[in-house]
């Protein structure tokens, strides 16, 4: 018979019904060990090949997942892919990678074909555009369809499982850090200000800023520069640091860092002991250049793979009736060469 056998081909040879058959291949513990393994060594020698399209059928499951990210040229969403498709392999999936390339309209497309093509769920990382514009029924929709995975960039209207960096806390250990450095002007920098990732580490960076001030004492002063992208970065960059005293500066993504790194250097400042630099990410650019960039690391790796054991939870049913998590990683301040080393003048 060869390839093509059937499990009623099976059946037939056996002398039982084909349900028996069917529940035998599948382990039922109806069916006794002994008729199970005759009917396996049947099906071995007659090579019979499962119908993976007819058990998803029959599972309602395909296998497959989706995932929808901003920019794959960002370190930070390279290696949290490779995190989700390397548990995703483990556990059997297929992963469908898409990329929004920071746009809603693009973004509402790839939800749009994710559900007529019935993946098993989806992870995801809004846009610019997306989290700027504060759209999301696009989101609910697909929310509605398959279970929905957020992570990193979230809409917090959206009810579903989060997996995020624990941004708040990160942007206050930022700024905890540079002022026990000795850093006392301190710019907090982004270009990415509409997303929830910005705006989170910026309200750490601000609630640290009020509790520093009045806890001891320092003469500090905070600055803010906001962008949605890099137009307009350096000339911005350059006026608040000719017309302050400026010895710090937090920018809240790798490439911010990188081009206020360059900046700088182009200005002839040292780097740290004039002006330090923490920078978010920690890709393999800011660990290469010199001074190398203290950075606050983002966890890519850890966020995917939590994203995608959370998701296979909710295609399994296994929590489906709990109510929707959010989940904080917690962040790592990589130490390098853009920071000098702490005073110990209080306590952190």
């Amino acid at each position: 018979m060869g390839f093509n056998t059937t499990i009623r081909e099976i059946a037939c040879i056996a002398n039982v019904s084909v349900s028996t058959v069917s529940k035998a291949l599948n382990n039922s513990p109806e069916i006794s060990m002994n008729t199970r393994l005759r009917i396996k060594r049947i099906a071995i020698a007659q090579g019979y090949k499962p119908n993976s399209t007819a058990r998803a059928l029959k599972s309602k499951n395909t296998g497959s997942i989706g995932i929808i990210v901003p920019d794959i040229s960002s370190s930070f969403f390279s290696i949290m892919v490779q995190g989700i498709e390397a548990r995703a392999k483990k556990r059997g999936l297929r992963s469908y990678i898409c990329f929004s390339n920071e746009s809603l309209n693009m973004e509402r497309k790839l939800v749009d074909s994710f559900m007529n093509h019935s993946v098993d769920g989806v992870i995801m990382s809004l846009s610019k555009q997306t989290q700027s514009a504060g759209i999301n029924d696009h989101l609910t929709r697909l929310n509605m369809h398959v279970p929905m995975v957020m992570v990193d960039r979230v809409c917090d209207h959206v009810e579903c499982d989060k997996v995020v960096l624990d941004d708040f806390e990160a942007g206050r250990s930022a700024l905890r850090y540079l002022v026990d450095t000795g850093c006392r002007n301190i710019v907090f920098l982004t270009a990415i200000k509409a997303t929830s990732v910005s705006q989170y580490r910026m309200a750490g960076f601000k609630e640290e800023f009020c509790c520093l001030k009045k806890s001891t004492g320092f003469r500090l002063k905070a600055f803010t520069i906001e962008l949605n992208g890099y137009d307009g970065f350096e000339n911005k960059l350059n006026k608040v640091l000719n017309e302050n005293s400026i010895d710090a500066i937090i920018a809240t993504d790798e490439l911010g860092a990188i081009k206020t790194h360059g900046h700088l250097q182009r200005k002839g400042y040292m780097i740290p002991n004039e002006v330090s630099i923490i920078g978010f990410t920690n890709g393999e650019m800011s660990q290469n250049i010199y001074p190398s960039l203290t950075m606050v690391s983002q966890r890519a790796k850890k966020i995917g793979e939590r994203a995608l054991d959370r998701l296979v939870l909710r295609i399994l049913n296994k929590d489906r009736d709990l109510v929707p998590k959010k989940i904080a990683i917690k962040h790592k301040l990589i130490l390098r060469e853009t920071t000098r080393q702490p005073n110990f003048l209080f306590d952190n």
